[in-house]
């Protein structure tokens, strides 16, 4: 706690952030007269950056909390904030939580023997399951195999009770996403035939194709003018996404096995803005509107013979990309 306060209070004595210059300003220069350890893996920590840009000040806040009973941090957070025109818009903040992972991070670094014979066995069945492609029973036995490889690492996660942790994504300080322990379990048994089913069409040569659309802002704001009306500045960002991927497999072992498919990326970003006046009778103002697009491909494959010899290649897109349209 000590390091965390310590760095907390000579951060703000340092600050260029116009939202802490008060605070700054009231803390007497003597206010710190013990020096902490600040190793960044080994106790709290926080840290606060400013960048002076001509259309305003980008804030960068970085906070790492550890405990007494854990090696592994506690918590982490990251908050980025603008100062435009008066005010302070908190564009994106990221908080992590993570508590009882220590036995986890050890066994991670710490294979035993048991955990290495696994990860053998996993790569022979698969091997075994990859060489016989022209059997009528491989899309069975692939089905099975990433079924029961997903319902594994469920079972994994279920006896790790214990561990509690949680992921929070906010956007102009709207909670865009929450997860815990708990969702990531139920999302697991949700997706995981769902993940069976994909590997399978990729290695029968079947086209996946994957659509998701997101309002990512939907801010309004009204200030007071001096001439008595009201101005009122309105904010819409949504994207829209689309990926699509084909591939063929044609495996005989680890050490002599062909690939070849193509991945289709394409995104869109709509952006509407608004300033104008409010009164009684009407509005009157200015209405903006822009989008920004990209679609690109990748179309290649990887060769391997006997272990020895390696060769990629990358086709010639068929239609013409847009890096930024």
């Amino acid at each position: 706690v000590g390091s965390f306060v310590w760095s907390h209070l000579s951060q703000l004595l340092e600050t260029d952030d116009p939202v802490k210059q008060q605070v700054r300003d009231l803390l007497p220069d003597d206010i710190i007269e013990k020096d902490y350890d600040l190793e960044t893996w080994k106790y709290s920590s926080y840290s606060d950056a400013t960048f002076h840009l001509e259309s305003g000040n980008v804030n960068l806040e970085a906070a790492t909390v550890f405990s007494s009973k854990s090696f592994v941090p506690r918590s982490a957070t990251a908050n980025l904030t603008l100062h435009m025109m008066g005010q302070a818009v908190n564009l994106l903040e990221l908080g992590l939580r993570l508590e009882n992972a220590d036995h986890i991070v050890k066994k991670l670094f710490q294979p035993s023997e048991t955990s290495k014979n696994s990860v053998n066995l996993t790569e022979d069945s698969l091997s075994y399951v990859l060489a016989r492609q022209d059997n009528p029973f491989t899309v069975v036995c692939l089905f099975f195999f990433f079924s029961v490889t997903s319902l594994s690492f469920i079972n994994w996660m279920g006896k790790n009770k214990d561990l509690k942790c949680g992921l929070s994504v906010k956007i102009f300080g709207n909670e865009l996403s929450f997860l815990d322990c708990d969702d990531i379990r139920n999302e697991m048994k949700q997706y995981s035939l769902s993940l069976a089913e994909v590997a399978v069409k990729l290695l029968k040569g079947q086209e996946i194709q994957y659509n998701k659309k997101l309002s990512l802002v939907t801010e309004e704001l009204t200030f007071p003018t001096i001439s008595g009306l009201p101005v009122r500045l309105a904010l819409n960002v949504s994207a829209a996404t689309n990926i699509r991927v084909k591939g063929n497999l044609e495996f005989k072992q680890w050490s002599n096995f062909f690939i070849t498919g193509y991945i289709k990326p394409s995104a869109l970003i709509h952006l509407s803005a608004q300033m104008g006046i409010v009164g009684i009778f009407g509005e009157a103002g200015l209405n903006w509107v822009t989008g920004m697009r990209t679609s690109t491909s990748l179309d290649g494959g990887v060769q391997v013979k006997k272990g020895q010899d390696l060769k990629v290649f990358l086709n010639t897109p068929e239609q013409s990309m847009e890096i930024i349209d």
